[in-house]
């Protein structure tokens, strides 16, 4: 294929969005797709953290709980955060939150703040596909339970142990 056709496919995949273009470029480079034509791409942003949901192995909810529950706590922040506010909103320890962003990185922003390092995620697009009814019924959370965890703790430190 030339290079124009390509690149006609790839705008045409990314339905002209950028964010596509963001995360699947890196992915192609990176070998994640070497199997696949390029007919065989996500379809659009959404099909695309679909996809990449389903790689991560993110739909067996079992061994992913974890995960998850991490994934959740910081779309739901929506704010910058660090590691170990992370670790307490989802009642991990901070070793296992870390490699959880390690492994989501590419969505995932990293500031630097009074220099501790906070992360939140990278687009709204993909706090909006979170939020979608049926990842979160396929992941076996409610936005619920993460908000009341969330408030639990701030409660908490703001009241102590009552």
């Amino acid at each position: 294929m030339t290079v124009e056709e390509f690149v006609t496919q790839l705008a045409n995949k990314s339905e002209n969005n950028f964010m596509y273009l963001r995360y699947v470029l890196p992915d192609i480079a990176d070998g994640k797709y070497r199997n696949l034509s390029i007919e065989s791409l996500p379809q659009g942003l959404q099909d695309y953290y679909e996809d990449h949901w389903r790689r991560m192995g993110m739909f067996d909810k079992e061994s992913k709980r974890t995960k998850i529950k991490i994934v959740y706590v910081l779309a739901e922040l929506r704010e910058p955060v660090s590691r170990e506010l992370i670790a307490e909103f989802a009642g991990e320890d901070a070793f296992t939150v870390q490699e959880v962003l390690d492994e989501w990185q590419q969505f995932l922003h990293r500031d630097k703040f009074n220099g501790e390092t906070r992360y939140s995620v990278y687009h709204s697009s993909f706090c909006d596909f979170l939020s979608r009814k049926d990842i979160v019924q396929a992941a076996g959370v409610t936005l619920q339970d993460i908000n009341a965890r969330i408030s639990d703790n701030l409660m908490q430190g703001m009241f102590g142990d009552e």
